[in-house]
């Protein structure tokens, strides 16, 4: 059960087990388990990886059993120290550019817009500052993190920040500063139920708005980059400003998904072929299915049936009743996954129905040899290097005709 060990006296004990069992039982083991590439869960991981992705599933176990992940500073916090962290605060989207779909199942979960924030990376302007108005075909590309939607943040300590200063480095001197949202996470029983969808979605909808309509970045100058459930956001945002059609919010120029974790019915599981059951020991994310708070989070008082059958909540549910043109009208989109990652099939899906809705040619899918999910927050080996040089050729040859 998750977040079995969240209340005092088991809390303690149950810490206590894990920092005298990680260092003096667990790690020995993993270090004498792995000391033959053969035994390693992928035989071209060095000793260190094998180990490390071990510690990693063990990280997220204890996070799940004890809600011990670390919480963000709040955003009246980081306001305080706005210049060292280039932190701004964002107006929440119009309620008249809530619409559809997604204004039905914000009434059914009492979802509102609410003013949030969001972080600057990259140069600023000759006066040290941050946050100022784009220049004539600046581009910027627009970055939402990973977590699960329950955890992690866009703020510089972040681990996520990793990804963000790869992708600026790795833009071919096109990009030279990057905004990062740091939407609303979501959360359910046994913590208080908040910000279900389309919480982050309408979030990132403001996060675009404020950079066309308040930077007056032309949206062919911007590409939106997720990690993870960032990855999921993008689309999440891209697929609701086809269908909204919103006044001066056309299209961005391209997207970059990096490892999307787009399924939360977990339809793809049912497959014993499938790499969620594959790769359910290679990988270390699994517990996010096996428990499914995130999934139990997102639907909020939506029928759990959601998971299945919303487009938005699962964009590649096996179950989605005429998938082909889910991703109709996107832009260009560069897919990049690892071969060892629990979410393959997820990626592979993807991609066939963007292939499906656009076109071969506008669809770029890179996998990467035993690599796991997220791999560019961790230390970066061959194959993470590769992936920097996948993305920097994909964003320039996506801006190539306006050089």
């Amino acid at each position: 059960m998750a977040f079995a060990f969240r209340s005092q006296p088991l809390k303690t004990l149950y810490l206590v087990y894990v920092v005298l069992s990680v260092p003096f039982i667990r790690f020995p083991y993993w270090v004498a388990v792995s000391l033959l590439p053969s035994w390693r869960p992928r035989r071209e991981w060095s000793l260190a990886r094998a180990v490390s992705v071990r510690l990693l599933r063990t990280i997220l176990h204890v996070t799940f059993d004890t809600d011990l992940s670390p919480k963000p500073h709040t955003p009246e916090q980081n306001s305080k120290i706005a210049d060292q962290l280039g932190f701004v605060w964002i107006e929440p989207v119009p309620d008249d550019l809530v619409v559809g779909k997604v204004r039905e199942a914000a009434k059914v979960n009492d979802v509102k817009p609410v003013r949030i924030s969001g972080y600057w990376f990259g140069k600023r302007n000759s006066e040290g500052g941050f946050g100022h108005k784009a220049a004539p075909n600046e581009r910027i590309i627009y970055a939402l993190h990973g977590g699960g939607y329950i955890a992690a943040s866009a703020e510089p300590a972040s681990p996520h920040t990793n990804i963000v200063n790869h992708v600026l480095a790795h833009s071919g001197g096109l990009v030279e500063r990057i905004f990062a949202l740091e939407y609303r996470l979501s959360s359910s029983a046994p913590f208080t139920p908040a910000n279900p969808f389309p919480a982050a979605l309408l979030d990132a909808v403001a996060g675009y708005r404020y950079l066309v309509h308040d930077l007056g970045f032309k949206p062919g100058n911007i590409v939106i980059e997720g990690d993870s459930v960032g990855a999921h956001l993008a689309l999440n945002l891209v697929m609701y400003l086809v269908e909204a059609q919103l006044p001066d919010l056309s299209l961005p120029r391209g997207l970059i998904l990096l490892s999307p974790a787009a399924d939360w019915s977990d339809s793809h599981h049912a497959d014993p072929a499938s790499s969620m059951v594959r790769h359910r020991t290679v990988d270390y994310i699994d517990i996010f299915w096996s428990t499914g708070y995130t999934g139990r989070s997102l639907c909020g008082s939506l029928p759990s049936s959601e998971l299945r059958t919303n487009a938005y909540i699962s964009p590649a549910s096996l179950a989605i009743e005429e998938p082909a043109g889910l991703f109709r009208g996107f832009p260009p989109t560069c897919v990049c996954v690892g071969d060892a990652e629990l979410l393959l099939d997820v990626s592979r899906t993807i991609r066939e129905r963007l292939v499906t809705a656009i076109g071969p040619q506008n669809v770029t899918h890179h996998e990467y040899q035993d690599t796991v999910h997220d791999w560019l927050f961790m230390p970066l080996d061959a194959h993470g290097r590769k992936s920097l040089e996948d993305i920097q050729d994909w964003v320039v040859n996506l801006w190539r005709e306006d050089l």
